[in-house]
């Protein structure tokens, strides 16, 4: 579920009726299954808490500035009230944080949500075997997406990445690589969002049309004009998360998952005729004072889901080398044919640097914008327009 805008306005209303002490118990759960379900939704709420205490704090200063001439005190208790609001306020506010990042690691009954024990864990692609690649090599043991039992909400978090990443493999003759890493284990987490049939999700949202429905998440990328970089239509353009950098190789890279769509209602009409997915995209980077050229490029995937496991039965990219100037954009297309049996499509963006300059890769900006995505079986449009 995205949170910015407007979309806050609901998130902003429940925490006022609870701080009113007005909020009836349905809007109570309500509030609990948004501050769950989205770690910007938590982090509003503790920012809102906190002002309200300071409020409070502010307010008691206020009042020691207010002179009654009828009345003089002996003893002027103001001098007492300041240090105990403070404390008090400061109390709440901790509180506040505390509750906040336990509310993402409880649940009701046996529920198994995602906790921060494994951060710093990470993963890496393995080798082709006759069954396919694995993406994690950490966790052979395939696992179930965590749910909240009564609202069936996927949580996203460090240790449910890791659960993630074990169910993606590759089909024999399919090669993925390195900087789709990222990309996947998101894309694998879209999937179980599809699968559970709930409408958000952290960092993303269900896109529903007639034929397709869709998992997007690039709404949350967007920015407007940075590092001398106009967005080429509109008024803002899609920004990518810092690069990873290797030191010893000297190679930084990152990879974004922008749409998983969910082609299982035409599985047999995939099977039975020629299924092509086509996007497009155009790429750009801002002016830094160590930059050279990006590597950008666009990845499609056909992904199988074998029970818990997602086998990408299919892979097609296409690379292009930026320049170093702001004002141009590199446009790249790509297009895949379906295999028999897929269930979903990934469409991932990455940009990777090497040599000196991926030391300080993030100097600058990375950005796409005009993306297209678009599908069609036997020359009929099902998603998008080709």
């Amino acid at each position: 579920m995205k949170t910015t805008g407007n979309q806050f306005n609901e998130l902003e209303h429940l925490v006022s009726l609870l701080l009113d002490d007005v909020i009836t118990l349905e809007k109570r759960e309500r509030l609990e299954l948004l501050l769950r379900a989205n770690a910007s939704a938590r982090v509003r709420y503790a920012e809102l808490v906190a002002l309200e205490s300071m409020l409070h704090w502010e307010f008691a200063d206020a009042a020691e500035e207010v002179h009654v001439a009828e009345f003089h005190p002996i003893v002027d208790f103001s001098t007492w009230l300041r240090p105990v609001t403070a404390m008090a306020a400061c109390l709440v506010a901790a509180l506040a944080g505390w509750l906040i990042m336990n509310l993402g690691n409880s649940g009701h009954g046996d529920g198994n949500l995602a906790d921060d024990s494994s951060k710093g864990k990470t993963t890496h692609l393995a080798g082709s075997t006759s069954r396919g690649n694995e993406i994690a090599s950490v966790n052979q043991q395939l696992v179930t997406p965590a749910l909240v039992p009564d609202h069936n909400v996927v949580v996203l978090g460090p240790s449910s990445k890791e659960a993630f990443a074990s169910t993606m493999r590759a089909a024999s003759g399919v090669d993925l690589v390195p900087h789709e890493r990222e990309a996947l284990i998101d894309a694998a987490y879209g999937v179980a969002v599809l699968e559970s049939g709930q409408g958000f999700g952290e960092g993303g949202f269900v896109e529903v049309t007639e034929k397709v429905t869709a998992w997007r998440t690039d709404d949350d990328m967007r920015v407007g004009t940075e590092f001398g970089v106009q967005p080429f239509n509109g008024l803002d353009m899609l920004r990518f998360s810092r690069m990873e950098v290797d030191v010893f190789r000297q190679q930084a890279e990152v990879s974004e998952l922008v749409r998983v769509l969910d082609v299982r209602p035409l599985v047999e009409e995939i099977s039975d005729n020629k299924a092509v997915v086509k996007s497009a995209v155009l790429f750009n980077q801002g002016v830094g004072i160590a930059d050279a050229g990006t590597e950008f490029a666009l990845s499609l995937h056909a992904i199988d889901r074998e029970g818990r496991v997602n086998v990408a039965v299919g892979r097609e990219e296409t690379q292009v080398m930026s320049d170093v100037n702001p004002t141009t954009w590199e446009r790249v297309e790509s297009e895949i044919e379906l295999p028999e049996g897929t269930d979903f499509v990934v469409v991932a963006l990455s940009a990777r640097k090497e040599g000196s300059q991926a030391l300080l890769p993030d100097l600058s900006g990375h950005y796409a914008d005009g993306l297209e995505i678009a599908m069609a079986i036997d020359g009929r449009s099902v998603y998008g327009r080709l």
